[in-house]
Parts: C-alpha cells; sequence; structure tokens
C-alpha cells in the first residue's frame, strides 16, 4: 500500500507522456500517434454519457410499451396467439427505431425529425403486427380490439420519444457536448470556430482565452480571460478541453503551453496547421482527461462503497492498532501530513504513527529508510504490514483520496537531491486523478524509498499507464493483488 510496492513479477512500461519532439512533429505535420493503450481501450469511460442517452432510451420505451402487454392481457376473450401480438409489436418498434438511427450516441437529428422516423418505426411495427395475427388467426374479426391497444401503446411511445427528444435537444444535449475553450490567436481562433459550427459533433467552443489583452476580437468566441484563468474554470467544472491554435512556428509554446496544462484534469487538443482527417473532430489528440464525467462517478461510488465495506471490517482492528499505538510511545495515535492532491490541491493525509512524535516530520521531507531509528518498534510492524495506512480510508470517504491511484507525495519530495518534477517533466500530470491508498505502481514492487531517478521514473510511468487503462475492474484487480502481496511485506520500512 503506501510504503511502495509489492513485486508481483509484472514490470512498468515505458513512459506515455509526449515528449517535445513528439508535439513539435504532431504540429508540424498535422497528426499525433497516441499511446498505443488509449486506442486499444475497449471502453471509453468519458463516452457513457452519450451512451447512456440510448439506455435509457430503450427503458422508457420499453416501459411505455409494456403497458400494451398489461392492456392484451386484459382483453376479453383473447387467446394466447392475440396475447403474443404486444411483445411481437414492442419488439419490432424497438427494431424500427435503431435502423432509423435513434439509437446512435452523439448529435442526432433534430425534433421533428426524430419525431417523423419515430412514427414511421411505429406505424411499420404496427402494421406488421397486425399481418402476423391475421395470417396467424385466419380471421380479421377479433383483431380490432387488438389494433385499438396497440395503437394506444404506440401513440404512448411516440408521446415519450417526442417528450424525451425535446429535452435532449433543449437542455441535457448541450450539457453532455464537451465544452472547450480556446488558447491562441483571434486568426485561428476564428477559423476554428467556423469548423466547429459547420462540424457535427465537434466541442462546443465557450470562449477563448488570452494574455495578450489588445488582440482582435473574434466575433462568436469571447474572450474569458488571461490563460492564467484557466485554472480555476477547471476546478468550478466549466471547461472539459482545451484546444491550442497556436501557429506552428511557436511549437515551442505549445510545448511549454501542454506541460503548464498537463496537471488539469481536461483534454488538451492541438489544432494543427491545415485539416487533417483524426478521429471525429480533426485535431490532435495530446492528452485526454482521465477518469472524467460518468467513469468519475462510478469510480467515486466504487470508492464510497467499498471503503465503507472495508472500514467496517477493519474497524476493530483499528481501534486495536490505535490502542497499541497510544501505550507504545507518547503522542498523538494519528500522524497528519500535507500531500498533493487532484489538480495539485493539498490536503491532509492520515496514517497511524509509526515514529516517534519528536521524529516524526509534518512539514519537511524526510524519507524513511531501512532501520531507521525514528521508527519505533511497533511502528516497524505497521509499516511492514501496511497497517498504518488503514486511516487513510476516511481520506477516501471525505473525497480526498480513492481506494486506487498514484500515490499521493509530500510538495517538494526529491530523489538524489532532485525535486520529482525535475526528474520526470510530465510528473503534474499524475495529478490530474485523486491519489490511493495502493496504486498499479506498488503491486509492481515499487515500494519504499525513491532514492534513485530511476525509482522515480518508474513509479510514475506506472502512475501514468494505470490512468489510462483504468477501468473498474482494473481497480478490483490492483485491490485484489494488494490484498495479496501485503501478505509478503517487501520493500516496507
Amino acid at each position: 500500500m503506501g510504503h511502495g510496492d509489492y513485486d508481483c513479477g509484472q514490470q512498468p512500461r515505458g513512459g506515455t507522456m509526449p515528449s517535445e519532439a513528439d508535439i513539435s512533429e504532431a504540429v508540424g505535420q498535422g497528426g499525433f500517434v497516441t499511446d498505443r493503450a488509449r486506442r486499444a481501450r475497449h471502453w471509453e469511460a468519458r463516452r457513457l454519457p452519450a451512451l447512456l442517452v440510448p439506455v435509457c432510451l430503450i427503458c422508457l420505451e420499453c416501459a411505455l410499451g409494456g403497458t400494451s402487454l398489461f392492456l392484451l392481457a386484459w382483453l376479453p376473450d383473447a387467446d394466447a396467439l392475440l396475447n403474443g401480438a404486444g411483445p411481437l409489436f414492442l419488439i419490432l418498434t424497438l427494431i424500427g427505431l435503431a435502423r432509423r438511427g435513434l439509437y446512435r450516441p452523439g448529435p442526432g437529428p433534430a425534433v421533428r425529425g426524430q419525431i417523423a422516423r419515430s412514427a414511421a418505426a411505429i406505424a411499420g411495427a404496427l402494421g406488421t403486427t397486425m399481418l402476423a395475427m391475421l395470417l396467424l388467426s385466419g380471421g380479421p374479426g377479433e383483431l380490432g380490439p387488438v389494433a385499438a391497444r396497440l395503437t394506444l401503446a404506440g401513440l404512448l411511445i411516440l408521446f415519450g420519444r417526442t417528450f424525451a427528444a425535446t429535452i435532449l435537444h433543449r437542455g441535457l444535449g448541450a450539457r453532455l457536448a464537451a465544452r472547450a475553450v480556446v488558447i491562441g490567436e483571434g486568426g485561428s481562433a476564428a477559423d476554428l470556430l467556423a469548423v466547429a459550427r459547420a462540424t457535427p459533433g465537434f466541442p462546443r467552443l465557450v470562449g477563448r482565452l488570452d494574455d495578450n489583452t489588445a488582440a482582435p476580437a473574434v466575433p462568436g468566441l469571447p474572450c474569458l480571460g488571461p490563460v492564467a484563468r484557466l485554472e480555476g474554470m477547471v476546478k468550478a467544472g466549466q471547461v472539459d478541453q482545451v484546444i491550442l491554435t497556436l501557429p506552428g512556428e511557436q511549437d515551442h509554446r505549445t510545448w511549454s503551453m501542454v506541460r503548464q496544462l498537463a496537471s488539469l484534469p481536461v483534454d488538451i487538443r492541438v489544432c494543427p496547421n491545415r485539416p487533417i482527417e483524426y478521429g471525429a473532430d480533426g485535431l490532435i489528440h495530446v492528452l485526454d482527461r482521465p477518469i472524467g464525467d460518468w467513469a468519475g462517478l462510478i469510480k467515486r461510488i466504487e470508492d464510497i462503497v467499498l471503503g465503507a465495506l472495508l472500514l467496517a471490517a477493519f474497524a476493530l482492528p483499528m481501534l486495536l492498532v490505535a490502542l497499541a499505538v497510544r501505550l507504545d510511545s507518547p503522542g498523538p495515535v494519528l500522524f497528519r501530513q500535507r500531500r498533493i492532491g487532484l489538480n495539485n490541491g493539498l490536503f491532509e493525509m492520515l496514517k497511524f504513527r509509526t515514529m516517534r512524535q519528536d521524529a516524526a516530520p509534518t512539514t519537511t521531507l524526510s524519507q524513511a529508510t531501512r532501520d531507521d531509528p525514528r521508527v519505533t518498534r511497533l511502528g516497524a510492524f505497521l509499516r511492514r504490514s501496511s497497517l498504518d495506512e488503514l486511516p487513510q480510508l476516511f481520506n477516501v470517504l471525505r473525497g480526498e483520496m480513492a481506494l486506487v491511484g498514484p500515490r499521493p507525495h509530500a510538495p517538494g519530495t526529491t530523489a538524489n537531491g532532485r525535486a520529482f518534477e525535475e526528474i520526470v517533466p510530465f510528473y503534474a500530470a499524475r495529478h490530474r486523478v485523486k491519489p490511493g491508498i495502493t496504486g498499479l505502481a506498488q503491486v509492481r514492487g515499487l515500494r519504499g524509498e525513491t532514492r534513485t531517478e530511476d525509482a522515480v521514473r518508474a513509479r510514475v510511468d506506472a502512475d501514468f499507464e494505470y490512468i489510462q487503462r483504468w477501468s473498474p475492474g482494473v481497480d478490483l484487480l490492483i485491490l485484489l493483488r494488494t490484498a495479496i502481496c501485503v501478505l509478503t511485506m517487501r520493500n516496507a520500512y
């Protein structure tokens, strides 16, 4: 857990952050080859909002169409053959709506277009169902009540479709679209605005940021202030994506800006010098926002549910450890230290105290070493068994940490006399997600004191890989491997 990683036989992959040469080549040639893990990921959780809409629509239509089943079941003298008309009609309706593209994620047709397509699908399903019933029943005498009730069910589905299409078009659809701000010169921003208006599914441009107060205005794209305001907008949840429109001869500025934005949980895109065919929006994908939107909600639910269960399971051991710490040496039971969290924010991380009170650092930085004289006898056992990390479950429930994620470092932590930020150029990008009690680096045996720069790079590489590969399954696998590897107590001191 916190003291390091557990050697489970896997080696970390290479770095996943783009280099300056990569970005220069991308801007100059109009393309950027992103990490294979991102391209091969079978499920992009940030697409969940777009995928959730058709799922909800199907549920709504099944609920409304199910009314037909209830009504048909109460038909006087209706036999099993006629009662089968309801399920058949509902299935054909869903198939008809799907064939007309009304379940596709992303921007759909206008409200009138959706109503027209829905009516055509429902009418086709009704006609096909009645034809099938006519052929199977042998006569039209008993089909009148069935047709009336199927028509009622179809009208209910059409009403639901109309209501949903109106809500999506006027409110929710705009909210699901990525909100982007533009950083760059006015002329490039104006060109990008024209492309955005002509391209379905393009991110919604809410404005531009520019440090040049004398820059010409861009009609339709208001200037929101200097670039320094971006961090506050991201923390306020007002921005999902940043698009850089700097000229090609200013590659160094693009590189500098990417490094500056790397710690923010937003998508970073570069508008190429000339139009290219890349993805759905024609932009160069430099960095993707990790674990955002509905993925963040899923991970938060995971943390709350599992965190509460773990806290309940370890409540008695934690009480016993607290009592033992109190009896072992004078001082508080809990050790509190400020660590770097999400968006480079600071929070107070909790641990059971394992050092003598006059030796445990709270502000100064001094990593624990093997046979560290500051560690108490009980503290040595707690650190080897990772029991000292259990109070961080409260950090998880408070929303400051996650169960799984990059381990939080104290500000100014160094290795070989150099700050971590100097060793790894994109080190701050690991702060785009909440820190965790355990992580991918930890279960790979990268645990203990970080004496060398290579050790820092290996851990940060594992953090980047986790951020790009995240899924609930990955979290559960890491938690399982953590539980197994904790028993070895390797590299913990």
